[in-house]
């Protein structure tokens, strides 16, 4: 039986499994408030376990190759939807979002959250959706 995580490696666990996640992703996956996660990921960026940058919108964070994190695995992280059709979804998706068909790569992201298992993904596979539904109407706006 293995020893009981601190809420600090678990998040450090939870970043290595979903990288490029926000302060947001950690909270709600770990049930964490969102100042503790922030705290936590903080403290982990200070240890040189994980890596802040900004995308531009918000602050994401992803794993350090070769850290010292916990080699378990989190309730969220059980259960995965089937890997290659998230894959083949989310190219298709992401060439129509290059494309700039923002309202097709939605519908693409929509079809994925019927095959998504876990808050994790779903929460991932929504964003996407809300961000190509958000490109769609400031699109749709400039050219009225």
């Amino acid at each position: 039986m293995s020893k009981q995580l601190t809420q600090k490696d678990q998040v450090a666990i939870f970043v290595r499994y979903q990288p490029h996640c926000a302060v947001g992703d950690v909270s709600d996956a770990l049930d964490l408030g969102s100042s503790t996660a922030g705290k936590l990921l903080r403290a982990l960026t200070d240890e040189g376990i994980v890596n802040r940058s900004h995308n531009g919108t918000q602050f994401t964070y992803e794993a350090i190759e070769g850290a010292a994190i916990p080699d378990e695995f989190l309730p969220c992280m059980l259960h995965k939807a089937d890997p290659a059709k998230t894959l083949a979804a989310e190219t298709l998706a992401k060439e129509l979002e290059a494309k700039g068909l923002w309202r097709r790569a939605a519908a693409v992201y929509s079809g994925m959250l019927e095959i998504a298992v876990n808050a994790v993904e779903v929460g991932r596979i929504a964003k996407r959706r809300d961000a190509c539904l958000q490109m769609s109407r400031g699109r749709n706006h400039a050219q009225a």
